[in-house]
């Protein structure tokens, strides 16, 4: 009886690990190949919003993509909606990796950085990602996403996005962030910005980042940008040199965040949260328009997010 559920469980691990020697995806279910309907004719219509399907050995999380790449917008892949992105499997019967039937030698491990016990192993080439649990001796996760081959499929600046989580050293650092106050309220903010700039005005860039709301006058964010440098610059002596202003695009509601960081870092992660086609423009009111044109930015000269 023990052999039998021995061979139970790494039949079932076969099962699961199908596929995994060959640019196949998971049973014939491909990233950035496969659609909803190709899913669903292998695992039938979603039972919840969560394109979560719980099977006899496993839970499988299906993620689709809401759109191709947009400027302003930058993560995920160019392909259409509803296009399947990415496919983790959970399983519910524990095997070890020797039953896996993996190559391990074609996999890179790492530790995870912050949670001790958890190794990740990857398949850049395939695109497939293991999360195993080293006191468990138990694969707790299988992701297959897309293969390096499908790469040049990627938005612009995912693979930067991506890199800068495991190398955040790097990047600036926050050191305020406000939504849509008044500007009075906006100066004290300033103030102290400026104050932290001067500490070390020949190394210290000062990066004001701001992202308009889902409902936004045309040019909002590059107005807000504008006027707090020329602030900084008029009215705190701020270099205009150390002052760097980014358009960041889009979240549901203006926000401005402020980092401080030096001349050999990276820039500010950009993390809008709405895609550009989903923002509503409305029309100038007479104090937006009186700001675009004491600040002299043309029309051509608005929306520059990346």
């Amino acid at each position: 009886m023990k052999a039998l559920k021995s061979l139970a469980i790494v039949t079932s691990t076969i099962l699961i690990m199908a596929n995994c020697a060959f640019a196949t995806g998971w049973r014939g279910i491909v990233p950035l190949h496969s659609e909803q309907k190709d899913v669903e004719r292998l695992l039938g219509p979603s039972p919840n919003a969560r394109n979560i399907y719980k099977l006899k050995d496993m839970i499988v999380v299906i993620q689709y993509s809401d759109g191709p790449c947009e400027k302003c917008w930058p993560f995920g892949w160019n392909v259409p909606v509803g296009t399947v992105v990415e496919i983790t499997i959970r399983p519910t019967t524990k095997f070890d990796l020797a039953d896996s039937g993996l190559n391990l030698s074609a996999y890179k491990r790492e530790k995870d950085p912050e949670v001790e016990g958890i190794d990740y192993y990857t398949n850049k080439k395939e695109g497939i990602t293991v999360t195993y649990r080293v006191f468990d001796q138990s694969i707790d996760t299988i992701a297959y996403g897309p293969s390096e081959e499908d790469y040049d499929l990627a938005c612009p600046t995912i693979e930067r996005n991506s890199h800068a989580q495991t190398d955040a050293a790097s990047y600036p650092q926050k050191f305020d962030h406000y939504g849509d106050v008044a500007f009075s309220e906006e100066m004290k903010r300033l103030d102290y910005f400026a104050s932290r700039l001067r500490q070390s005005e020949t190394a210290s860039i000062g990066y004001i980042v701001v992202y308009a709301g889902q409902r936004a006058r045309f040019c909002e964010a590059d107005l807000r940008a504008t006027h707090a440098k020329r602030y900084l610059v008029n009215q705190r002596g701020v270099k205009p040199k150390n002052i760097a202003v980014i358009n960041g695009g889009y979240r549901e509601k203006l926000t401005v965040e402020l980092y401080v960081g030096t001349a050999i870092s990276s820039h500010p992660i950009i993390m809008p949260t709405i895609r550009p086609s989903k923002v509503h423009i409305i029309r100038d009111d007479k104090t937006i328009a009186t700001l675009r044109k004491s600040l002299k930015l043309t029309r051509s000269q608005c929306e520059r997010c990346k």
